[in-house]
């Protein structure tokens, strides 16, 4: 994510830098937000997630991090699952969900592991609430979702498994 907004800043990266951290810290607090207000119904206790959120000793300690930009994917992502979850039919949330997975991915890897190991559980823990029914447009939409993801991360996972089999960390 960083090579565009360097580019927009003609190779300047300590303009880059400052942009895509402050572009992170202000989408990571509208990312939670927006979760919070889904989940909550309530616009008050949202924005005193999303302060917190944003506030978070990750954020203010680590920032010479700028892959924690991708930190706005995960909540994203987990709304976009549970928008999906409430509607099966949509193939918009699908690709939103697939584009959160993707872009967490390629923003950092821990990103995307923490949405490997939280879509799952979230997915799990939302359908027994619901008493949600697995049919057939959730199934298809959910595939729609990986393949936006795998689109999205696709190009880079051969230059990752090449630099992992080197074993420099």
């Amino acid at each position: 994510l960083f090579g565009p907004v360097h580019w927009l800043t003609r190779d300047n990266p300590v303009a880059a830098y400052n942009a895509l951290a402050l572009v992170g810290y202000a989408a990571s607090c509208v990312a939670v937000f927006a979760l919070a207000r889904h989940l909550l119904g309530a616009r008050l206790p949202a924005l005193v997630a999303a302060v917190v959120f944003g506030a978070a000793p990750y954020h203010t300690v680590s920032l010479d991090h700028v892959q924690l930009v991708g930190i706005a994917f995960v909540p994203l992502g987990l709304l976009a699952l549970i928008r999906l979850c409430e509607q099966p039919w949509s193939w918009g949330w699908a690709v939103a969900l697939g584009a959160c997975v993707g872009l967490a991915w390629l923003s950092s890897l821990y990103c995307a592991m923490m949405l490997a190991c939280a879509l799952p559980l979230a997915f799990v823990v939302w359908a027994a609430q619901r008493r949600l029914r697995l049919d057939g447009r959730l199934l298809t939409r959910t595939a729609a979702a990986v393949a936006t993801a795998a689109v999205l991360a696709a190009p880079t996972v051969p230059a990752y498994l090449r630099a992992q089999s080197t074993g420099i960390n």
